[in-house]
């Protein structure tokens, strides 16, 4: 899972349609950065959520390391201005060591990716392993129907 750092001050500095265009470079990045196999969508706000089946947990990783690298080299221009640096937080979590679903993987990573913004945004966190051992485990800072949200 990952999700644009401070992407509200995009929205605030420049404009909503200026938001709009960093989230498009975002996505372009990530349909152009994996591989046939995998999935690259939206999942809400700014956040977007990366499946790879098949991929090793150490693959992964690599790759989401990868991707906040090539963020942060990714230039959005709006009416004339270049827009500031983007940077990316992530969160990681895979099958079967987070969890036997598809919602218990996606609630490991959330709770991945919240661990890497609270502890000072643009980088990669891998989930615990038994991170979702608590199946009401909660997700600070992230609505309701993330952590609900059953897509097994």
């Amino acid at each position: 899972m990952l999700d644009t750092d401070h992407f509200k001050r995009f929205n605030d500095t420049y404009g909503h349609e200026a938001g709009d265009r960093v989230l498009q470079a975002v996505g372009q990045l990530l349909r152009e950065s994996v591989p046939g196999s995998a999935l690259a969508c939206r999942y809400g706000g700014e956040a977007m959520t990366l499946v790879l089946p098949q991929s090793p947990p150490e693959t992964t990783l690599d790759r989401a390391e990868t991707i906040r690298q090539a963020i942060s080299q990714v230039q959005v221009n709006y009416n004339g201005l270049s827009l500031e640096a983007i940077s990316a937080s992530l969160g990681v979590a895979s099958f079967p060591s987070h969890g036997p679903t598809g919602s218990d993987l996606l609630k490991a990573a959330a709770a991945a990716l919240y661990q890497a913004k609270a502890k000072g945004r643009n980088q990669v966190i891998v989930a615990p392993r038994g991170s979702t051992d608590e199946p009401d485990q909660k997700v600070a800072g992230y609505p309701a129907h993330w952590q609900s949200q059953d897509i097994s």
